[in-house]
């Protein structure tokens, strides 16, 4: 089943998802996870269809009607393709709890400390929705370009 989202500025900028999949085997907090890789080509389509449902959250937190995301999508506007702007793109490494949680996130240092916490505070905001398909790998690798894209 399709998940409707609303297209805003940051949900379009979030555009061009490459996903990868890893992670240890089941049995194991997420964030006890991490070593074993499958490559998102190879992976079953339950867990691309997973990968999907937490792109398409984590482009609606980012496209949220908030202060946090707002001064996100802010400094995105402002300082794309700037000195201390956002990269063109950045891998989000992600760990996602039985229940559909996130339990933590990880990404490389922004330019600017407080666009980088405002990051990460909207990315491990919810619950994405549902649960991890049984066995699979964590965390998952998704890359979003980033950018004030039409």
């Amino acid at each position: 089943m399709a998940v409707p989202i609303r297209r805003s500025f940051m949900a379009r900028a979030w555009q061009g998802l490459v996903m990868t999949v890893l992670a240890l085997p089941g049995g194991h907090s997420a964030a006890a996870q991490g070593a074993a890789y499958q490559a998102g080509d190879q992976a079953p389509a339950s867990w691309t269809q997973f990968a999907q449902l937490v792109k398409v959250r984590f482009e609606e937190w980012v496209a949220a009607d908030d202060e946090v995301a707002g001064r996100f999508r802010s400094y995105v506007k402002d300082r794309a393709g700037q000195a201390g702007g956002p990269p063109a793109s950045v891998v989000v490494r992600a760990w996602v709890n039985p229940d559909g949680s996130v339990e933590r996130v990880s990404f490389p240092p922004l330019p600017d400390a407080r666009a980088d916490a405002d990051l990460r505070t909207i990315l491990q905001r919810g619950n994405v929705g549902g649960a991890p398909p049984p066995e699979m790998l964590q965390p998952l690798n998704l890359r979003f370009a980033i950018g004030t894209g039409p």
